[in-house]
């Protein structure tokens, strides 16, 4: 299974191994192949078709964000565990919302496997809005899944009705989207007590910048709980 941008610690000791040009040391390779193996037979068992990785290069909108964009890869969905672990909330209080959706595979997990009030997802790009649809259509000719919503909206640009979420996003974007996300939506991210789980959470500093409640980071896994 692919990633996005995952990090690797920088205190790698002896012994290491080498796995597409990364160096690991045996706990992390485990790691690594639980995660995989997790991610493997999710999708097989929901028929989904497409989760394959997409660089920056090959996107097709013209969004004056697109130069901030990060590959699209499917998150580790263990680390949806993680996170909603983490972040000790009743899910059926909050809307789900997959920032960044690519080909839809978190969303749909997340419909599967909590009682979210909602699921969505958006990108800005329409060609993985559509392939998220598709996979979700396969996913419901399969067994019955929940309603999702995938819609294309970009981050920069997207201004949240007044709902109470649980914003999800896998290092969709650099910081300068981030801020952008963050700034046309801290107001009702503050008076609805929202949650931001972020796996990945390369940008956390600009994140803090916007003074939440308060942050729970999972160290491990390089994922974080922002509560506003």
């Amino acid at each position: 299974m692919d990633y996005r941008r995952l990090a690797v610690p920088n205190n790698i000791v002896s012994p290491i191994w080498w796995r597409r040009g990364m160096r690991m040391d045996i706990p992390l390779r485990l790691r690594y192949m639980i995660n995989d193996s997790y991610n493997r037979r999710y999708v097989r068992s929901r028929q989904i078709f497409d989760a394959a990785s997409v660089v920056p290069e090959s996107l097709t909108n013209a969004s004056p964000n697109r130069e901030f964009s990060t590959p699209f890869m499917t998150v580790w969905l263990k680390n949806i565990d993680r996170i909603i672990a983490g972040a000790r909330v009743d899910c059926r209080l909050f809307h789900f919302l997959d920032v960044g959706c690519g080909k839809g595979v978190a969303a749909i997990y997340a419909r599967d496997r909590f009682q979210f009030a909602s699921v969505s997802g958006f990108d800005f790009e329409d060609p993985m809005v559509n392939i998220a649809k598709s996979n979700l259509a396969l996913c419901r000719a399969r067994r019955p899944i929940g309603h999702v919503e995938f819609f294309h909206q970009d981050a920069g640009e997207i201004a949240l009705p007044k709902r109470r979420w649980f914003v999800f996003m896998f290092n969709p974007f650099s910081a300068p989207v981030m801020e952008r996300f963050l700034a046309n939506n801290i107001t009702v991210l503050r008076e609805t007590g929202s949650v931001v789980g972020y796996a990945n959470s390369r940008e956390i500093d600009v994140i803090k910048n916007f003074a939440p409640r308060s942050i729970t980071e999972i160290p491990r896994y390089r994922c974080a709980v922002i509560k506003f």
